[in-house]
């Protein structure tokens, strides 16, 4: 199963799926996790007005959040991915990974990568 994982520029998950450095693409299969290759955010630095009233999901899940259709094409390079891991996600970003049938995976807390992909391919992440 092919996984995006947002990150930051230190290579820690991001808190912010949009505004993440690069997503890391992994190959997770029988013999563990395997990189692939790190994909630059073209969307980085792409900001929803002041912040304010900008709703997220975050680790606790809260199921707030727009998910209206526009401005989210950026999302097509992740569309060989099955799964998207992060420890934040905006609703736009969130509805456009389910359209593209992409399992967003928003954590729970913060861990390293390594730790996700285990839990992920164990299926003990949401």
């Amino acid at each position: 199963m092919r996984v995006a994982v947002a990150i930051t520029g230190r290579g820690n998950i991001s808190q912010h799926f949009g505004q993440s450095h690069a997503f890391r693409i992994v190959d997770v299969g029988p013999e563990g996790p395997k990189v692939v290759e790190d994909r630059p955010n073209p969307h980085k630095g792409h900001h929803h007005g002041s912040g304010e009233g900008h709703e997220h999901h975050h680790e606790h899940g809260c199921g707030c959040g727009g998910g209206g259709g526009g401005g989210h094409g950026w999302l097509d390079m992740l569309a060989d991915c099955q799964a998207a891991v992060t420890l934040g996600i905006g609703g736009g970003a969130l509805e456009g990974l389910r359209r593209r049938g992409v399992q967003p995976v928003v954590l729970a807390q913060p861990m390293e990568v390594d730790e996700a992909l285990a839990l992920f391919k164990e299926g003990k992440l949401p």
